[in-house]
């Protein structure tokens, strides 16, 4: 699982592991050195709340984060299975590892959820 806050690199922090690219790059690369198959990957994208971001900004950092990802995954062949994107709140994940389901909380007036730790998306 990773955790990243903007979309594109700048120039002073060129791999930065706070960016897309390198992010999932790096996921990507600790998997497979951990003997994961890299053509069984398969990805799960949540977040890019659009309530991040500027006022007035046309692509919020959220939408463009969203879009950084399938990116990424398009360029590295790893298919999307599910995803919780977009809205104006945040979101609590649990992941586990041992089974890939994940857990999904919206937070701040998010739609209510089935279970009592968030919506499950298998």
């Amino acid at each position: 699982m990773n955790h990243f806050l903007l979309p594109e690199e700048n120039g002073t922090a060129r791999g930065s592991l706070r960016f897309a690219g390198p992010a999932t790059r790096r996921l990507i690369e600790e998997l497979a050195a951990l003997g994961a198959s890299r053509r069984r990957l398969v990805a799960k994208v949540f977040g890019g709340s659009v309530a991040s971001g500027s006022a007035g900004q046309r692509f919020p950092v959220g939408y463009q984060n969203v879009r950084a990802a399938h990116q990424v995954l398009r360029e590295e062949r790893i298919r999307v299975v599910a995803e919780d994107v977009g809205g104006p709140w945040g979101r609590k994940v649990l992941f586990r590892t041992g089974d890939g389901i994940a857990f999904v909380k919206s937070l701040g007036g998010g739609p209510p959820s089935d279970l009592r730790i968030g919506k499950e998306i298998k």
